[in-house]
C-alpha cells in the first residue's frame, strides 16, 4: 500500500506532502488499526480528568470567591455606612440647629438645640468607631467562616449574615 492510498487517506493525498504530517502518515500506513486506537484518548481517563477537573474549579473557586466576596462585601458596607452616617449626622446637626435656633424663643429650647448637636457629633464619632470595628470584625469572621465544611451553602450565608450586621449597624447609627 502506498503513501496516501489506505481507507484513512482518501481525500487528504494532497495533506501528504506537508513535513508535519508525514511521520504520522507513513505511521498510519505501517499500523493502521493500532495507531486508531493510539490517537484518541480513552474515555474512562477523559472522564476522570473532567470530574477531577469539576471538583478542583469547585472547591477552588467556591473557596475564592467566598473569601474574597466576604471581604468585598465587609468593606464595602463600612465605607458606605460610614459615608452615611457620616452625611446623616451632619445633616441632621445643620437642620436641628437652624429649626431650633428659630424656634428658640426661650433659653431652654436653645440650650436643648446645643445638647442635641452634641449629641448628633456624639453618635457621628460613635458611629465611625462602629464601623471600622464592624468592617475588621465581618472581615475575619466572615474569612474564618468560608472555611467550614464545603457542603453548606456558603455564599448565601456570608451574603446573608453580612446583610443583617449592616441592618443591625444601620439601625445603631441612625
Amino acid at each position: 500500500m502506498f503513501l496516501g492510498t489506505g481507507p484513512l487517506h482518501r481525500g487528504t493525498r494532497h495533506l501528504i506532502h506537508e513535513p508535519v504530517f508525514r511521520p504520522l502518515y507513513s505511521l498510519c500506513e505501517r499500523y493502521p488499526r493500532s495507531t486508531a486506537v493510539w490517537l484518541r484518548p480513552p474515555l474512562f481517563y477523559v472522564k476522570i480528568l473532567s470530574i477531577y477537573l469539576s471538583i478542583y474549579l469547585s472547591i477552588y473557586l467556591s473557596i475564592y470567591l467566598s473569601i474574597y466576596l466576604s471581604i468585598y462585601l465587609s468593606i464595602y458596607l463600612s465605607v458606605l455606612t460610614v459615608c452615611l452616617s457620616i452625611y446623616l449626622s451632619i445633616y441632621l446637626s445643620i437642620y436641628l440647629s437652624i429649626y431650633l435656633n428659630c424656634l428658640s424663643i426661650y433659653l431652654s429650647i436653645y440650650l436643648f438645640s446645643i445638647y442635641l448637636n452634641c449629641l448628633s457629633i456624639y453618635l457621628n464619632c460613635l458611629s465611625v468607631r462602629l464601623s471600622i470595628y464592624l468592617s475588621i470584625y465581618l472581615s475575619i469572621y466572615l474569612s474564618i467562616y468560608r472555611l467550614k465544611p464545603l457542603w453548606e451553602n456558603k455564599l448565601r450565608k456570608s451574603v446573608q449574615i453580612s446583610l443583617c450586621m449592616y441592618m443591625l449597624f444601620f439601625s445603631i447609627s441612625s
